[in-house]
């Protein structure tokens, strides 16, 4: 990479390794970043890569341009319309410390779908 160049990470954050990428910018081998996705999400407060100046982090939004938010606003209002209240992924870690509001919303009457079931 040339010297001073800017680094932009728009796709995984698995793909940067972070601390290199940290040791660059502090070297100024690089000018700086932008970074869209880090490798582990959501960030600690206490990551080195938050105190770097010319390193900056967007709320991982890179994928909303108003085409896409605006399709997923419609397929929330269908839902809303149909009963329907959908989970953003059936692999979720959350799923499990859910099951309390899940089993509340099911005994509502409310049909509980993953996205992926949703986008078929």
């Amino acid at each position: 990479m040339k010297d001073g160049a800017l680094f932009i990470n728009t796709s995984r954050g698995g793909v940067v390794d972070e601390q290199a990428l940290i040791d660059a910018v502090k070297s100024k081998k690089i000018s700086g970043a932008g970074l869209d996705v880090v490798a582990v999400e959501p960030m600690e407060k206490h990551e080195e890569i938050l105190d770097i100046d010319n390193i900056i982090i967007t709320p991982h939004s890179a994928w909303a341009p108003v085409e896409t938010r605006t399709r997923l606003v419609e397929i929330v209002k269908n839902n809303i319309k149909n009963g329907t209240i959908f989970f953003i992924s059936e692999n979720s870690k959350n799923l499990k410390e859910l099951s309390t509001t899940i089993n509340y919303i099911q005994s509502r009457g409310y049909k509980i779908v993953t996205i992926n079931e949703l986008l078929k």
